[in-house]
């Protein structure tokens, strides 16, 4: 009925709550982690100020890594589904996370661009995942209602982000979208 294909639709699209969080967590983490100004930071990298290279790989490593797993997505959705597709996808959000929140303990710069590319991968992947699935999910009379809810997701994730960075240091920030 229409209850399970909103709990499909709802579900899946938490790939796009994830995608918000990817895409707000530089807004608000790159800041905390390159702060030259405040010498009492004490989350500061130890590497900081960062060199503008740096930093804009760290903020274009997502978008980069998204064309290569958008190319990859063709394969996963014909071998594994768009279920397993969406779950690889959340499995890619969740270590890029980690991988940016573990950095802090070595001040690792090369931890955060990996963690940035492999969410861009989660981000390649989720978005033709979770789409389809959707549509798929769907009965005519509500796929465009349910098609709606990745984009409010997705909005809705940039804003949680943006909040939360506000008062978590760049490292805490990473460990929260772990959840």
């Amino acid at each position: 009925g229409a209850s399970v294909q909103t709990i499909c639709a709802l579900t899946s699209s938490l790939a796009y709550l994830c995608i918000g969080l990817v895409r707000a967590w530089a807004s608000t983490g790159l800041p905390s982690l390159n702060d030259s100004n405040n010498s009492t930071n004490p989350d500061m990298l130890a590497t900081a100020p960062l060199d503008t290279d740096t930093c804009s790989w760290i903020v274009s490593l997502p978008p980069l890594g998204a064309i290569l797993g958008s190319s990859l997505s063709s394969l996963s959705l014909n071998y594994v589904g768009r279920k397993f597709s969406i779950i690889l996808a959340g499995v890619f959000f969740f270590l890029s996370f980690v991988l940016i929140g573990l950095a802090s303990i070595s001040s690792s710069v090369g931890m955060i661009l990996a963690g940035r590319a492999l969410s861009g991968l989660g981000v390649g992947l989720g978005v033709p995942s979770t789409a389809i699935y959707v549509a798929e999910c769907s009965s005519p009379a509500l796929r465009g209602k349910l098609s709606s809810l990745p984009a409010f997701l997705m909005a809705f994730g940039v804003l949680i982000g943006y909040v939360f960075g506000i008062f978590l240091p760049w490292h805490h920030l990473a460990y929260f979208c772990c959840t």
